[in-house]
């Protein structure tokens, strides 16, 4: 697989990108990337998703669109959520069951204070794989890089997974947070492995609904602060994580942030 990944990278100009992750990459959202943005008043009124699941994440909203900032790490766009109201919706996705979703996001906080960077609406009794937030049956999401967590495959839903050594509170740097829900449930920061308290983990159900990027619920618990671009991968290899890790990390300057003995620490991918 990491001789084909190579390949396919050398045939399309040297450089790796989610594009030759094909079908794996569910949900590719690259703020970065102008043609696949509607903008108004500099403002993000849609995000196209380039990955397999289509779709577009909107607001009709005017003041509930997060800011397009031009300038941000490796100098490059991303939008900025104001914690208040912005969020943006893909109304319709479906996500086939999978044996591993791998999610990803490059972000910065602004707040400490819980946000959903990427999260559904479900509040039915058995969740989709994604992490779930409360300790209820409540909704399923990436939290900021504080933690992410999951309710245990004990009622069907995602595995638990609880980040026990986060970034310190005031920690408002920019960030590649990965999780990993399976039967091997993993986090990751910037490549960097972290500590996890798990329970059983479990192959990922089906999923059809919503997504969300920028808040856990579109009236609830908005992210404060800031998305580069975000990816939902099915099925990875342990190359293709490395190597999107180390996409996105040197793509948005972070590689200082990766540990020494990254395979992309030192090279991109």
């Amino acid at each position: 697989m990491a001789l084909i990944g190579a390949r396919r990278a050398l045939l399309s100009g040297g450089a790796w990108s989610p594009r030759l992750l094909g079908g794996q990459a569910l949900v590719w959202v690259d703020f970065s990337d102008a043609a696949g943005l509607d903008l108004s008043a500099g403002n993000v009124a849609g995000a196209r998703n380039k990955g397999a699941a289509g779709g577009v994440f909107a607001q009709a909203t005017a003041s509930k669109r997060p800011a397009l900032v031009s300038a941000g790490p490796g100098g490059r766009a991303y939008a900025s959520f104001d914690g208040v109201d912005d969020v943006l919706v893909c109304p319709a996705v479906t996500i086939a069951p999978a044996s591993t979703l791998w999610m990803l996001a490059v972000h910065r906080r602004t707040a400490v204070a819980y946000g959903g960077l990427i999260s559904t609406t479900n509040q039915a009794a058995s969740g989709f794989g994604f992490p779930y937030a409360g300790t209820s049956n409540a909704y399923d999401w990436i939290a900021n890089n504080v933690y992410a967590f999951g309710n245990g495959y004990q009622t069907g839903r995602a595995p638990r997974t609880i980040v026990q050594t986060p970034p310190s509170s005031t920690d408002t740097l920019w960030h590649a947070l990965s999780v990993s829900l399976g039967p091997v449930p993993a986090a990751e920061l910037d490549g960097n492995v972290r500590t996890l308290r798990t329970s059983a983990g479990g192959a990922v159900p089906a999923y059809t609904g919503q997504l969300l990027i920028g808040a856990l619920t579109q009236t609830t618990e908005f992210f404060a602060g800031s998305i580069a671009e975000v990816l939902i991968v099915a099925d990875p290899t342990r190359d293709q994580i490395d190597r999107a890790t180390g996409y996105v990390c040197w793509k948005y300057g972070l590689q200082a942030l990766m540990p020494a003995t990254h395979p992309y620490r030192w090279r991109r991918p």
